[in-house]
């Protein structure tokens, strides 16, 4: 059994479609989205049934008996496979909606079904790790390669770094970076660093698809929860629980234990990617939507968390060199038109050092 998770839009359909080239197994999709958890094993075993036996009516009045359960059905699947010397594999999308002792009926059934569930970020995926004794697969981006091999075939333009710079943009997954290469072959002329500039300074003119399916998202969050999306959305390196919980603080003064609260549900929501023990950031995927409700909440908020962010990494810097953080600090210094401190890093040794092994690098 796998249980594989990834936002809405991660390409989770998609990645079924291509693994389903590359088995001999029988294989069934569900989608057991507007299924309830205690009909889900009977719905379930009815239609497998009929899937893989209903061209052969002997077997399936055997096994679709008057008064048989769900899992008395798929036992006796499982039994007929086993005769024929034949597996399936059964793909439960959306699985996340689903209890997860209702889930436990299902997969334990048989051994000669295998299934894979499909799931979005959320508390019960916590729950179903428990339950079923499966670990989750985070399902990853794209890399830099299949997105430009994707804008080529669109016909858009640009080198690496403006891939990696979409990549970034859009977390990386398959649908919203699709979507932003079609909107960048249809409004500017295929260059892929053009719908990049209008996508990070918000200029864009058609709703992307990763705004409207996150929104949802987003939308779902109460007050707290928006706000530490807002707030950290301006940090693309990842920040230790008390730094954001400082952010959070001058920005909209949100108290530590309330941050905390956000950021537990936010993780668990798969808003808020892990790094290590104890740093974390916003999902690259989440960060545009934050950006704009930062915005949209006024200028001191804004302000008030770059000047946060910008005193922390001042403050990290004598023990802490790491570069993605020095180009944080020096894009809040010019976000928040601090020259003179740009022109004594300019003269530090240690900033040298570290552009001139970001450029050999």
């Amino acid at each position: 059994m796998r249980l594989v998770v990834g936002l809405s839009g991660a390409g989770k359909t998609s990645w079924v479609s291509q693994t389903a080239l590359h088995t001999s197994d029988r294989l069934a999709y569900y989608d057991i989205a507007e299924i309830s958890g205690p009909a889900l094993a009977n719905a379930v075993a009815r239609e497998l049934a009929a899937r893989i036996f209903g061209s052969r009516g002997g077997k399936l009045g055997e096994i679709l008996l008057p008064g048989a359960s769900g899992t008395e059905i798929l036992f006796a699947i499982g039994r007929h496979l086993a005769e024929d010397k034949l597996t399936a594999t059964v793909v439960l999308d959306n699985a996340h909606r689903i209890a997860a002792a209702d889930l436990v009926s299902l997969v334990g059934a048989s051994d000669q079904l295998q299934f894979v569930l499909l799931a979005q970020p959320s508390a019960t995926i916590a729950r179903i790790e428990a339950t079923l004794g499966v670990k989750a697969e985070l399902l990853l981006g794209w890399s830099n390669e299949t997105a430009a091999a994707e804008g080529a075939s669109l016909g858009c333009r640009g080198d690496f770094s403006d891939y990696e710079r979409l990549l970034k943009i859009t977390g990386g997954l398959p649908l919203y970076v699709q979507n932003a290469l079609k909107i960048a072959a249809e409004s500017y002329e295929g260059v892929v660093t053009r719908v990049c500039a209008a996508l990070e300074d918000r200029t864009h003119i058609v709703e992307t698809a990763q705004e409207l399916i996150l929104s949802d998202v987003f939308d779902r969050f109460n007050d707290p929860e928006r706000r530490a999306v807002a707030a950290l959305s301006l940090s693309d390196v990842p920040l230790t629980q008390s730094e954001a919980s400082v952010v959070l603080k001058r920005a909209f003064d949100l108290e530590p234990e309330i941050a905390a609260t956000a950021f537990r549900r936010l993780r668990t929501s798969g808003t808020i990617q892990i790094f290590g023990v104890d740093r974390f950031k916003i999902h690259d995927a989440m960060r545009p939507l934050g950006r704009t409700y930062l915005s949209d909440a006024g200028g001191e908020h804004l302000q008030n968390a770059r000047e946060a962010i910008r005193d922390l990494l001042i403050k990290a810097l004598p023990n802490d060199h790491d570069r993605q953080r020095v180009f944080l600090l020096l894009r809040m210094f010019v976000a928040l038109g601090n020259v003179k401190p740009l022109v004594e890093m300019a003269t530090d040794e240690i900033f040298h050092e570290l552009v001139i092994w970001n450029g050999s690098s």
